[in-house]
């Protein structure tokens, strides 16, 4: 069943979740909600992929509440090119090493953007843009 109401994105990015009227915490257990959760379409390419990997675009929450919002929206609408191209360097240059966010809820492994990986996403993004 595929749900109406889309998540909600300002500027092509899906919004914080705790902008969203959420349930209360009814657990301790925390997950790792993709503000951009649609894998098969972001393993797509490098720039796809490193948008969706982004500390930005994560949130991490009480399982009951990651839950609530997967029953109640639809996906996030896909962001164009140039919005996750512009999310991918802004996050470079504002988080450095921190950029990428990677691993588990509890246990989570943080990356900068190399120059190699930002020129590879450079080179597709002037392909698919």
């Amino acid at each position: 069943m595929e749900l109406e109401t889309a998540y909600p994105t300002r500027n092509g990015l899906a919004i914080s979740p705790f902008e969203l009227e959420l349930p209360e915490i009814e657990t301790e257990k925390l997950t790792n909600h993709h503000g951009s959760y649609f894998r098969r379409m972001f393993g797509k390419t490098a720039l796809h992929q490193c948008f969706r990997d982004l500390d930005i675009v994560q949130f991490q929450l009480p399982d009951n509440q990651h839950q609530w919002i997967h029953d109640n929206y639809g996906a996030v609408r896909m962001p164009t090119p140039t919005q996750m191209w512009y999310a991918i360097h802004t996050a470079r240059e504002r988080d450095g090493d921190k950029a990428i966010r990677q691993g588990s809820a509890m246990r989570p492994v943080y990356s900068g953007i190399s120059k190699d990986k930002i020129d590879k996403i450079d080179r597709i993004y002037h392909k698919i843009k």
